[in-house]
């Protein structure tokens, strides 16, 4: 008789690591972001600490303007910009406010320092210096630029070149008479260019000084990412035909997005800045899930196997009256004798 035999093997639990990536945010759930921080112009640079938590911001900067003339007409416009960066918490971002382009009439041969920010300096006669561009930098890398726009020659013909919007060059100025030309406006790759005759060109961050030998009447150039170049001298004397100072150009850096103007900024006085918190850092939390697998192993079945000899059978002799024909049709029966 076969006989099966069945084993049962406890279960095994097999507890599997599932990694799962969570959304969160580093503040908590339902947290507000911190309000905007507001820079104005103050002479000197400003620093910027990005938040716990905090892993993108929008800057905006306003370029100063450039000074204006002794009949107080106006300098050029200082440029703006908008755009938003990806930070990383306790990054230290310092800022330049620009400062609005002097005007001081002096008739003595006296230079007074452009605006804060690069703006270069006014002429010796009642024409306006450069006004100081806005500056945002990471470390030593800026990430937006506003220009500072150029200063006013004397005479009224004399229109000043306006500072350029973030990653956009300045204008240039016009000039007062056939005397002194206009300076160029700063590009993004080069300053710009110095009115004649010898008027002075922009440079990276500064922008051209109306100073020197009868630099009567030029105004000069504003600061930015390249500065303006002042205008051309007007030959000597307080109404001498000096040409306006160009915008410097703006800037802004590789990886920025929403790029625009600072809407409700014109660039008319000292420049300004704010920089406003806009999105929480994401973070990766970790979740595990146990799963039990349950696992029976059966033994392979035994088998019992009986093993039974051939029967031997012993046949007693028949009688030949019974004898029965075999196989060979010609056997006979045994004869019977009497």
């Amino acid at each position: 008789m076969n006989a099966k035999v069945r084993y049962s093997i406890a279960s095994v639990a097999a507890a599997i690591e599932a990694m799962i990536l969570v959304t969160a945010t580093a503040r908590g759930a339902g947290a507000s972001l911190p309000a905007a921080a507001t820079f104005p112009y103050t002479g000197s640079n400003q620093q910027y600490t990005v938040p716990a938590g905090v892993c993108g911001v929008r800057i905006q900067v306003e370029g100063a303007a450039g000074g204006g003339n002794y009949y107080a007409q106006a300098g050029g416009l200082g440029g703006t910009g908008s755009a938003e960066f990806v930070v990383q918490p306790n990054d230290v971002l310092t800022v330049v406010v620009g400062g609005r382009g002097s005007y001081t009439p002096d008739n003595n041969n006296t230079w007074f320092p452009g605006g804060f920010g690069g703006g270069g300096q006014q002429s010796d006669h009642s024409s306006g210096g450069g006004g100081g561009a806005t500056t945002v930098l990471s470390g030593v890398t800026p990430l937006l630029i506003a220009g500072g726009g150029g200063g006013r020659s004397m005479l009224s013909s004399g229109a000043a070149g306006n500072g350029g919007d973030a990653g956009q060059p300045g204008t240039s100025g016009a000039p007062a008479s056939s005397i002194g030309t206009g300076g160029g406006g700063g590009t993004l790759l080069a300053g710009g260019t110095s009115g004649t005759p010898g008027g002075n060109a922009g440079a990276g961050g500064i922008g051209g000084d109306a100073t020197g030998s009868n630099a009567s009447s030029a105004g000069a150039g504003g600061g930015g990412h390249f500065g303006g170049g002042s205008g051309g001298n007007g030959g000597g004397g307080l109404y001498g035909g000096g040409g306006s100072g160009g915008g410097g150009s703006g800037f802004v850096a590789s990886g920025a997005t929403n790029v625009g103007t600072w809407a409700a900024h014109t660039g008319t006085a000292d420049g300004s800045a704010a920089i406003t918190p806009t999105t929480e850092c994401q973070v990766a939390t970790t979740t595990s899930t146990t799963t039990t697998t349950t696992t029976t192993t059966t033994a392979p079945a035994t088998t019992t196997t009986t093993t039974t000899a051939p029967a031997t059978t012993t046949t007693a002799p028949q009688s030949p009256s019974t004898a029965l024909l075999g196989t060979d049709p010609n056997a006979l029966v045994p004869a019977f004798t009497g």
